[in-house]
């Protein structure tokens, strides 16, 4: 069974200003999400317009992106300037829309800064998407993903209440705008002494764990394709994978084949 709830929001909005997160008639939403590989994908309505969106539920992305393409057809045009820092290009220059509302049934998103970016690339790789929800989204809301029966649901921080078998993990912020969510384990490759490392966080990955340890493994490794990743305008490349290894999460050993441990871009 694949459930994941992130709980992200106790260590994220302790500042009052940005984002809100309005629910109607409740303290919880439960929708339909569609999922692209691992990584959840929800219909959503921009204020104003009555055409669905696809946006992709990325925590490794620090921004809320638009497809400009998109943004053009809705009518949206940029009043300000960000920088989105891409994969081996430095930053990339990009326009702002300030203050945006989202319609999800029963819960109202205000107030988010939506970044236009051409994300016609994901399109190219079998993934067409009008945008990407990351950090603001995640920073307001407890996200529980139920990948088995392909929902989304989504809580009230101030209402919520964990009952299950799950773990607690400490979470530390990081990136040029900390920003990015790091979680502490440990990694073992064949051939090479396990290491302790800060984990990213990332539900817009396809891969399982990356990790640049692999490059000094001596198990065979299996040529794959790596970078398709949401949020972070990453170009597909080539990369190597092995099931060879192991990762915890300072709570439970995953032995092969839980988790595929895969290189980093070559």
């Amino acid at each position: 069974m694949k459930v994941r709830t992130l709980l992200l929001v106790s260590a994220v909005t302790i500042w009052a200003e940005g984002p809100v997160a309005e629910f109607s008639g409740g303290h919880q939403v439960d929708i339909h999400a569609d999922f692209h590989g691992d990584s959840p994908e929800i219909q959503v309505i921009l204020a104003g317009s009555s055409r669905p969106l696809r946006f992709a539920v990325d925590s490794g992305s620090s921004f809320t992106l638009l497809d400009s393409l998109t943004a053009a057809k809705l009518g949206l045009k940029p009043s300000g300037e960000a920088s989105i820092v891409g994969a081996g290009s430095g930053e990339i220059k990009t326009g702002v829309v300030k203050s945006q509302t989202f319609l999800l049934p029963g819960l109202t998103l205000r107030g988010f800064d939506v970044l236009l970016t051409d994300l016609s690339s994901l399109a190219a790789q079998g993934r067409p998407l009008d945008g990407i929800f990351g950090y603001d989204f995640f920073s307001k809301l407890i996200v529980t993903i139920d990948e088995d029966n392909h929902r989304l649901i989504l809580t009230d921080p101030a209402e919520f209440k964990y009952r299950g078998p799950g773990e607690a993990l400490p979470l530390t912020f990081g990136g040029g705008r900390s920003k990015w969510i790091y979680i502490p384990g440990t990694i073992k490759v064949a051939g090479v002494p396990e290491e302790a490392l800060q984990l990213f966080v990332d539900t817009g990955s396809m891969d399982a764990v990356d990790t640049a340890l692999l490059k000094k493994s001596k198990a065979a490794l299996q040529e794959t394709k790596t970078g398709e990743v949401s949020g972070r305008l990453v170009p597909v490349s080539r990369g190597a994978s092995s099931y060879s290894g192991w990762v915890s999460l300072n709570c439970e050993m995953h032995p092969p084949p839980a988790a595929a441990i895969l290189a980093t871009r070559t």
